[in-house]
Protein backbone atom coordinates (compact mmCIF):
# COMPACT_ATOMS: atom_id res chain seq x y z
CA UNK A 1 0.00 0.00 0.00
CA UNK A 2 1.11 3.47 -0.67
CA UNK A 3 1.86 5.34 1.88
CA UNK A 4 0.49 9.03 2.66
CA UNK A 5 3.32 11.14 0.83
CA UNK A 6 3.15 15.00 1.47
CA UNK A 7 7.02 16.55 0.85
CA UNK A 8 5.15 19.96 -0.54
CA UNK A 9 4.34 22.00 2.96
CA UNK A 10 0.51 22.50 2.50
CA UNK A 11 -0.75 25.89 3.76
CA UNK A 12 -4.55 26.33 5.29
CA UNK A 13 -5.42 29.27 7.58
CA UNK A 14 -7.66 27.08 9.75
CA UNK A 15 -8.52 23.47 11.26
CA UNK A 16 -12.43 23.92 9.92
CA UNK A 17 -11.33 23.36 6.12
CA UNK A 18 -10.13 20.58 7.04
CA UNK A 19 -13.11 18.89 8.56
CA UNK A 20 -13.53 16.55 5.84
CA UNK A 21 -10.14 14.71 5.81
CA UNK A 22 -8.62 12.11 7.99
CA UNK A 23 -6.95 12.42 11.38
CA UNK A 24 -3.97 10.96 9.96
CA UNK A 25 -4.08 13.64 6.92
CA UNK A 26 -4.44 16.54 9.16
CA UNK A 27 -1.08 15.22 11.34
CA UNK A 28 1.25 15.45 8.26
CA UNK A 29 0.36 19.59 7.43
CA UNK A 30 2.40 22.21 8.68
CA UNK A 31 0.42 25.64 8.89
CA UNK A 32 1.73 28.48 8.32
CA UNK A 33 -0.17 32.25 7.43
CA UNK A 34 -2.79 32.61 4.89
CA UNK A 35 -0.28 35.13 2.95
CA UNK A 36 2.29 31.97 1.99
CA UNK A 37 -0.84 29.54 1.12
CA UNK A 38 -0.87 28.56 -3.09
CA UNK A 39 -3.74 29.67 -4.57
CA UNK A 40 -4.79 26.29 -7.05
CA UNK A 41 -6.16 28.16 -10.06
CA UNK A 42 -9.00 25.52 -10.63
CA UNK A 43 -9.33 25.74 -14.50
CA UNK A 44 -5.84 25.33 -15.06
CA UNK A 45 -5.16 21.76 -12.85
CA UNK A 46 -8.54 20.48 -14.27
CA UNK A 47 -7.07 20.74 -17.98
CA UNK A 48 -3.56 20.07 -16.90
CA UNK A 49 -5.29 16.61 -15.69
CA UNK A 50 -7.90 16.02 -18.65
CA UNK A 51 -4.99 16.51 -21.50
CA UNK A 52 -2.83 13.71 -19.80
CA UNK A 53 -5.95 11.75 -19.76
CA UNK A 54 -6.44 12.12 -23.65
CA UNK A 55 -2.71 11.76 -23.91
CA UNK A 56 -2.53 8.01 -22.45
CA UNK A 57 -5.76 6.78 -23.11
CA UNK A 58 -7.35 6.55 -26.02
CA UNK A 59 -11.02 7.14 -25.42
CA UNK A 60 -14.49 7.09 -27.80
CA UNK A 61 -15.75 10.19 -26.55
CA UNK A 62 -14.07 13.97 -25.63
CA UNK A 63 -16.53 13.49 -22.47
CA UNK A 64 -15.12 10.39 -21.05
CA UNK A 65 -12.07 12.69 -20.48
CA UNK A 66 -14.39 14.66 -18.79
CA UNK A 67 -16.07 11.95 -16.69
CA UNK A 68 -12.15 10.39 -15.51
CA UNK A 69 -10.95 14.12 -14.68
CA UNK A 70 -14.03 14.67 -12.52
CA UNK A 71 -13.68 11.54 -10.63
CA UNK A 72 -9.80 12.05 -9.97
CA UNK A 73 -10.87 15.51 -8.52
CA UNK A 74 -13.88 13.86 -6.74
CA UNK A 75 -11.97 11.26 -4.72
CA UNK A 76 -10.44 14.21 -2.57
CA UNK A 77 -13.57 14.97 -1.33
CA UNK A 78 -15.76 12.14 -1.72
CA UNK A 79 -16.80 12.15 1.78
CA UNK A 80 -19.12 15.62 1.11
CA UNK A 81 -21.24 12.93 -0.95
CA UNK A 82 -23.53 10.75 0.52
CA UNK A 83 -22.35 8.04 -2.30
CA UNK A 84 -19.80 7.91 -5.16
CA UNK A 85 -19.95 6.48 -7.99
CA UNK A 86 -17.32 3.19 -8.73
CA UNK A 87 -15.44 3.78 -12.15
CA UNK A 88 -15.85 0.55 -14.43
CA UNK A 89 -13.45 -0.44 -17.46
CA UNK A 90 -14.29 -3.00 -19.40
CA UNK A 91 -13.20 -4.40 -22.90
CA UNK A 92 -11.15 -7.03 -24.45
CA UNK A 93 -7.92 -8.29 -23.61
CA UNK A 94 -5.24 -5.33 -24.23
CA UNK A 95 -7.55 -2.68 -24.87
CA UNK A 96 -5.85 -0.03 -22.34
CA UNK A 97 -8.10 -1.31 -18.88
CA UNK A 98 -5.14 -2.34 -16.73
CA UNK A 99 -3.02 1.25 -17.95
CA UNK A 100 -6.27 3.22 -17.09
CA UNK A 101 -6.46 1.89 -14.09
CA UNK A 102 -3.07 2.99 -13.39
CA UNK A 103 -3.15 6.12 -14.62
CA UNK A 104 -6.06 7.01 -12.50
CA UNK A 105 -4.24 5.24 -9.52
CA UNK A 106 -1.42 7.86 -9.79
CA UNK A 107 -3.55 10.96 -9.42
CA UNK A 108 -6.25 9.71 -7.25
CA UNK A 109 -6.71 9.97 -3.49
CA UNK A 110 -4.34 8.08 -1.35
CA UNK A 111 -4.95 4.77 -4.36
CA UNK A 112 -4.16 1.49 -3.26
CA UNK A 113 -4.23 -1.67 -5.90
CA UNK A 114 -6.20 -4.60 -4.19
CA UNK A 115 -6.46 -7.12 -7.03
CA UNK A 116 -4.88 -9.73 -4.75
CA UNK A 117 -6.46 -9.08 -1.28
CA UNK A 118 -8.02 -10.93 1.39
CA UNK A 119 -11.28 -9.53 2.61
CA UNK A 120 -9.70 -8.52 5.81
CA UNK A 121 -7.57 -6.60 4.25
CA UNK A 122 -10.05 -5.26 1.89
CA UNK A 123 -11.54 -3.16 4.49
CA UNK A 124 -8.84 -2.70 6.97
CA UNK A 125 -7.40 -0.85 3.71
CA UNK A 126 -10.12 1.15 3.52
CA UNK A 127 -10.28 2.63 6.84
CA UNK A 128 -6.62 2.80 7.37
CA UNK A 129 -6.25 5.20 4.17
CA UNK A 130 -9.86 6.17 3.04
CA UNK A 131 -8.68 6.26 -0.67
CA UNK A 132 -9.34 5.08 -4.29
CA UNK A 133 -9.31 0.83 -3.87
CA UNK A 134 -8.27 0.01 -7.63
CA UNK A 135 -9.34 -3.92 -8.49
CA UNK A 136 -7.68 -5.65 -11.57
CA UNK A 137 -8.54 -8.90 -13.06
CA UNK A 138 -11.86 -9.32 -11.46
CA UNK A 139 -12.87 -12.45 -13.40
CA UNK A 140 -9.77 -14.07 -12.32
CA UNK A 141 -10.16 -14.25 -8.69
CA UNK A 142 -12.07 -17.81 -7.39
CA UNK A 143 -15.77 -17.50 -6.88
CA UNK A 144 -15.91 -17.54 -3.36
CA UNK A 145 -13.60 -14.62 -3.24
CA UNK A 146 -15.04 -13.20 -5.76
CA UNK A 147 -18.60 -13.13 -4.10
CA UNK A 148 -16.85 -11.69 -0.76
CA UNK A 149 -15.50 -8.43 -2.47
CA UNK A 150 -19.41 -8.79 -4.54
CA UNK A 151 -20.85 -7.79 -1.09
CA UNK A 152 -18.25 -5.43 0.11
CA UNK A 153 -18.76 -3.39 -3.27
CA UNK A 154 -22.46 -3.68 -3.12
CA UNK A 155 -22.34 -1.80 0.36
CA UNK A 156 -19.35 0.19 0.20
CA UNK A 157 -21.21 2.49 -2.44
CA UNK A 158 -22.94 4.90 -0.03
CA UNK A 159 -21.89 6.48 3.19
CA UNK A 160 -21.93 5.19 6.72
CA UNK A 161 -21.80 1.39 5.70
CA UNK A 162 -19.23 -0.87 7.83
CA UNK A 163 -18.33 -4.03 8.51
CA UNK A 164 -18.02 -5.10 11.73
CA UNK A 165 -15.46 -7.70 13.09
CA UNK A 166 -14.42 -8.91 16.76
CA UNK A 167 -11.04 -7.76 17.70
CA UNK A 168 -8.93 -9.04 20.43
CA UNK A 169 -7.71 -5.80 22.70
CA UNK A 170 -6.13 -7.55 25.58
CA UNK A 171 -5.44 -11.00 26.21
CA UNK A 172 -9.31 -11.75 27.63
CA UNK A 173 -11.47 -9.17 26.11
CA UNK A 174 -12.48 -8.98 22.78
CA UNK A 175 -14.40 -5.63 21.28
CA UNK A 176 -16.66 -5.31 18.05
CA UNK A 177 -15.00 -3.22 15.93
CA UNK A 178 -16.83 -0.62 13.01
CA UNK A 179 -14.39 -0.74 9.59
CA UNK A 180 -15.93 1.65 6.56
CA UNK A 181 -16.68 0.09 3.42
CA UNK A 182 -17.03 3.84 1.89
CA UNK A 183 -14.58 4.68 -0.62
CA UNK A 184 -13.93 5.71 -4.21
CA UNK A 185 -13.45 2.44 -6.42
CA UNK A 186 -12.18 1.46 -9.98
CA UNK A 187 -13.01 -2.00 -11.64
CA UNK A 188 -11.46 -3.72 -14.27
CA UNK A 189 -13.01 -6.58 -15.86
CA UNK A 190 -13.45 -8.57 -19.15
CA UNK A 191 -16.73 -10.38 -18.27
CA UNK A 192 -18.52 -7.52 -16.99
CA UNK A 193 -20.03 -7.89 -13.17
CA UNK A 194 -23.25 -8.84 -11.97
CA UNK A 195 -26.99 -6.29 -12.10
CA UNK A 196 -26.47 -5.11 -8.51
CA UNK A 197 -22.43 -4.17 -9.02
CA UNK A 198 -23.29 -2.53 -12.04
CA UNK A 199 -25.83 -0.56 -10.94
CA UNK A 200 -23.38 1.19 -8.77
CA UNK A 201 -21.07 2.16 -11.55
CA UNK A 202 -20.11 4.34 -14.52
CA UNK A 203 -19.06 1.91 -17.65
CA UNK A 204 -16.54 2.54 -19.69
CA UNK A 205 -16.39 0.47 -22.90
CA UNK A 206 -12.58 -0.03 -24.12
CA UNK A 207 -11.24 -0.63 -27.68
CA UNK A 208 -8.19 -1.92 -28.86
CA UNK A 209 -6.34 1.58 -29.59
CA UNK A 210 -4.86 1.58 -32.93
CA UNK A 211 -3.37 5.23 -32.29
CA UNK A 212 -0.27 6.49 -30.22
CA UNK A 213 -1.70 6.51 -26.99
CA UNK A 214 -1.38 2.15 -27.11
CA UNK A 215 2.25 2.58 -26.64
CA UNK A 216 2.68 5.37 -24.45
CA UNK A 217 3.57 4.20 -21.00
CA UNK A 218 2.77 6.87 -17.73
CA UNK A 219 5.99 7.18 -16.26
CA UNK A 220 5.15 6.53 -12.31
CA UNK A 221 8.25 7.84 -10.89
CA UNK A 222 7.93 11.25 -12.64
CA UNK A 223 7.37 14.20 -10.76
CA UNK A 224 4.26 15.31 -12.47
CA UNK A 225 2.09 12.63 -10.41
CA UNK A 226 3.14 13.91 -7.06
CA UNK A 227 3.17 17.48 -8.16
CA UNK A 228 -0.76 17.29 -9.36
CA UNK A 229 -1.78 15.24 -6.36
CA UNK A 230 0.29 18.00 -3.81
CA UNK A 231 -2.24 20.61 -6.04
CA UNK A 232 -5.45 18.99 -5.57
CA UNK A 233 -4.85 18.75 -1.93
CA UNK A 234 -5.06 22.49 -1.77
CA UNK A 235 -7.39 22.91 -4.45
CA UNK A 236 -9.87 20.52 -2.26
CA UNK A 237 -9.05 22.68 1.28
CA UNK A 238 -9.45 26.03 -0.41
CA UNK A 239 -12.73 25.01 -2.29
CA UNK A 240 -14.73 22.77 -0.45
CA UNK A 241 -17.65 24.64 0.86
CA UNK A 242 -18.28 25.80 -2.84
CA UNK A 243 -18.35 22.47 -3.97
CA UNK A 244 -20.40 21.37 -1.05
CA UNK A 245 -22.73 24.35 -2.07
CA UNK A 246 -22.78 23.08 -5.30
CA UNK A 247 -23.80 19.82 -4.31
CA UNK A 248 -26.74 21.18 -2.52
CA UNK A 249 -27.85 23.09 -5.50
CA UNK A 250 -27.75 20.31 -7.63
CA UNK A 251 -29.96 18.06 -4.85
CA UNK A 252 -32.41 21.04 -5.02
CA UNK A 253 -32.53 21.14 -8.77
CA UNK A 254 -34.82 18.49 -10.68
CA UNK A 255 -33.35 15.64 -12.62
CA UNK A 256 -34.93 13.77 -15.44
CA UNK A 257 -32.74 10.69 -13.89
CA UNK A 258 -34.22 8.01 -11.72
CA UNK A 259 -33.23 8.21 -7.73
CA UNK A 260 -30.35 5.39 -8.36
CA UNK A 261 -28.87 7.06 -11.50
CA UNK A 262 -29.08 10.65 -9.87
CA UNK A 263 -27.34 9.53 -7.01
CA UNK A 264 -24.47 7.93 -8.80
CA UNK A 265 -24.09 10.85 -10.89
CA UNK A 266 -24.44 13.67 -8.53
CA UNK A 267 -20.05 13.91 -7.39
CA UNK A 268 -19.36 13.99 -11.18
CA UNK A 269 -22.20 16.33 -11.79
CA UNK A 270 -21.09 18.77 -8.92
CA UNK A 271 -17.85 18.61 -9.71
CA UNK A 272 -18.40 19.69 -13.33
CA UNK A 273 -20.70 22.67 -11.82
CA UNK A 274 -17.71 23.74 -9.60
CA UNK A 275 -15.06 23.62 -12.79
CA UNK A 276 -17.91 25.89 -14.96
CA UNK A 277 -21.21 26.15 -16.30
CA UNK A 278 -20.36 24.41 -19.32
CA UNK A 279 -18.95 22.09 -18.39
CA UNK A 280 -21.57 21.12 -15.83
CA UNK A 281 -24.08 21.34 -19.22
CA UNK A 282 -21.84 18.82 -21.38
CA UNK A 283 -21.83 16.33 -18.53
CA UNK A 284 -25.66 16.21 -17.50
CA UNK A 285 -26.28 15.75 -20.85
CA UNK A 286 -23.54 12.95 -21.09
CA UNK A 287 -24.68 11.64 -18.24
CA UNK A 288 -28.12 11.20 -19.62
CA UNK A 289 -27.10 9.59 -22.68
CA UNK A 290 -25.05 6.70 -20.56
CA UNK A 291 -27.74 6.11 -18.56
CA UNK A 292 -30.22 5.46 -21.96
CA UNK A 293 -27.67 3.52 -22.88
CA UNK A 294 -27.14 1.44 -20.10
CA UNK A 295 -31.03 0.79 -20.32
CA UNK A 296 -31.00 -0.13 -24.01
CA UNK A 297 -28.25 -2.75 -23.01
CA UNK A 298 -30.49 -5.92 -22.12
CA UNK A 299 -28.78 -8.56 -24.45
CA UNK A 300 -26.40 -10.09 -21.61
CA UNK A 301 -29.56 -9.57 -19.15
CA UNK A 302 -31.08 -13.26 -18.66
CA UNK A 303 -33.40 -11.72 -15.87
CA UNK A 304 -34.74 -9.75 -19.27
CA UNK A 305 -34.44 -12.57 -22.23
CA UNK A 306 -36.51 -15.32 -19.56
CA UNK A 307 -39.97 -12.31 -19.03
CA UNK A 308 -39.23 -11.70 -22.74
CA UNK A 309 -39.80 -14.67 -23.64
CA UNK A 310 -42.48 -15.59 -21.27
CA UNK A 311 -44.35 -12.37 -22.40
CA UNK A 312 -44.07 -13.25 -26.03
CA UNK A 313 -45.24 -16.94 -25.64
CA UNK A 314 -48.26 -16.81 -22.85
CA UNK A 315 -51.81 -15.69 -23.28
CA UNK A 316 -53.18 -12.42 -22.58
CA UNK A 317 -56.00 -12.93 -20.82
CA UNK A 318 -56.53 -16.37 -19.04
CA UNK A 319 -53.77 -17.64 -16.71
CA UNK A 320 -52.50 -20.97 -17.43
CA UNK A 321 -49.98 -22.95 -15.90
CA UNK A 322 -46.72 -23.61 -17.94
CA UNK A 323 -44.08 -26.29 -17.02
CA UNK A 324 -40.35 -24.86 -16.49
CA UNK A 325 -39.25 -27.70 -19.12
CA UNK A 326 -41.93 -25.66 -21.68
CA UNK A 327 -40.65 -22.05 -20.57
CA UNK A 328 -36.90 -23.46 -21.37
CA UNK A 329 -37.73 -24.15 -24.23
CA UNK A 330 -38.56 -20.19 -24.85
CA UNK A 331 -35.76 -19.32 -23.73
CA UNK A 332 -33.16 -21.45 -25.31
CA UNK A 333 -33.81 -19.27 -28.58
CA UNK A 334 -32.21 -16.67 -26.94
CA UNK A 335 -29.78 -17.84 -23.96
CA UNK A 336 -27.34 -20.23 -25.42
CA UNK A 337 -25.29 -21.40 -22.46
CA UNK A 338 -23.79 -24.78 -21.21
CA UNK A 339 -25.54 -24.23 -17.75
CA UNK A 340 -28.76 -25.93 -16.67
CA UNK A 341 -31.16 -23.45 -17.78
CA UNK A 342 -34.65 -25.52 -16.48
CA UNK A 343 -32.69 -25.43 -13.04
CA UNK A 344 -31.81 -21.80 -13.10
CA UNK A 345 -35.66 -20.63 -14.36
CA UNK A 346 -37.01 -22.05 -11.88
CA UNK A 347 -34.66 -20.55 -9.08
CA UNK A 348 -35.66 -17.66 -10.71
CA UNK A 349 -38.96 -17.66 -10.84
CA UNK A 350 -39.62 -18.84 -7.17
CA UNK A 351 -37.89 -15.60 -6.24
CA UNK A 352 -41.04 -13.51 -7.83
CA UNK A 353 -43.60 -14.01 -6.19
CA UNK A 354 -46.67 -12.76 -8.70
CA UNK A 355 -46.00 -16.14 -10.22
CA UNK A 356 -47.82 -18.95 -8.28
CA UNK A 357 -46.60 -22.43 -8.89
CA UNK A 358 -47.44 -25.90 -8.02
CA UNK A 359 -45.46 -28.95 -8.08
CA UNK A 360 -47.51 -31.91 -10.18
CA UNK A 361 -45.11 -33.64 -10.71
CA UNK A 362 -43.31 -31.03 -12.72
CA UNK A 363 -42.30 -27.88 -11.59
CA UNK A 364 -45.18 -25.49 -13.25
CA UNK A 365 -45.87 -21.24 -12.87
CA UNK A 366 -48.92 -19.44 -13.52
CA UNK A 367 -49.06 -15.95 -15.38
CA UNK A 368 -50.45 -14.54 -18.54
CA UNK A 369 -49.17 -11.08 -20.67
CA UNK A 370 -50.70 -9.36 -18.15
CA UNK A 371 -48.63 -10.89 -14.91
CA UNK A 372 -45.47 -10.97 -17.18
CA UNK A 373 -45.93 -7.26 -17.64
CA UNK A 374 -46.27 -6.21 -14.30
CA UNK A 375 -43.31 -7.67 -13.55
CA UNK A 376 -41.57 -6.72 -16.41
CA UNK A 377 -42.59 -2.77 -15.26
CA UNK A 378 -41.30 -3.46 -11.36
CA UNK A 379 -38.09 -4.03 -12.31
CA UNK A 380 -37.82 -1.40 -14.85
CA UNK A 381 -37.31 -3.27 -18.27
CA UNK A 382 -39.21 -2.05 -21.57
CA UNK A 383 -42.38 -3.45 -22.93
CA UNK A 384 -42.72 -3.35 -26.25
CA UNK A 385 -46.11 -3.90 -26.50
CA UNK A 386 -48.38 -0.83 -25.21
CA UNK A 387 -52.13 -2.67 -25.90
CA UNK A 388 -51.72 -4.68 -22.40
CA UNK A 389 -53.34 -2.52 -19.36
CA UNK A 390 -51.79 -2.35 -16.18
CA UNK A 391 -53.69 -4.57 -12.75
CA UNK A 392 -55.42 -2.07 -11.07
CA UNK A 393 -57.58 -3.99 -8.60
CA UNK A 394 -54.35 -6.09 -6.85
CA UNK A 395 -56.72 -8.77 -6.09
CA UNK A 396 -54.05 -11.05 -8.13
CA UNK A 397 -50.70 -9.36 -7.42
CA UNK A 398 -49.03 -8.12 -4.17
CA UNK A 399 -47.69 -4.97 -4.72
CA UNK A 400 -44.74 -4.93 -2.39
CA UNK A 401 -43.22 -7.64 -3.75
CA UNK A 402 -38.72 -7.69 -2.88
CA UNK A 403 -37.44 -9.43 -5.84
CA UNK A 404 -34.10 -10.71 -6.14
CA UNK A 405 -32.79 -12.02 -9.22
CA UNK A 406 -29.38 -12.68 -10.86
CA UNK A 407 -27.16 -15.02 -13.36
CA UNK A 408 -26.72 -18.27 -13.05
CA UNK A 409 -23.86 -19.41 -10.59
CA UNK A 410 -21.80 -22.43 -11.06
CA UNK A 411 -23.93 -24.56 -8.53
CA UNK A 412 -26.56 -24.37 -11.27
CA UNK A 413 -24.23 -26.12 -13.89
CA UNK A 414 -25.38 -29.43 -14.95
CA UNK A 415 -23.11 -31.99 -12.69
Amino acid sequence: MRRLEYPLRVYVDNLYKLRYFTRKFRKTLVFKPKSKEKIIDKDEIYERIRKKVEYYIDLQTPEEADLITCFIIGTYCYEIFSAFPYLFFNGLKNSGKTKSKMFIQLLSFNAVDVSNISEASFFRTIEGSKGTLCVDEYENMSDEKRKLLNQLLNSGYQKGQYAIRTERVSNNKFKNIKYSLYSPKIICNIEGLNAVTQSRTITIRMLKTKKIQGKREPNVKHSFWQEVRNDLYLLIMQNWQEINQKRIQIENTTSELNARDNEKWKPIITISKFISETKYLEIVKYAGIKVKETDNDLTGDWNYLLLKCMYENSKQDSEDYYKVKTIKEWTDKEIHTDVDLSRWIGKTLKKMPIFKSRNNPDSEYRFNKILVKDMMERLNYPVESSNITNISNGTNVEKDVNVKVGKPTKKDKKS
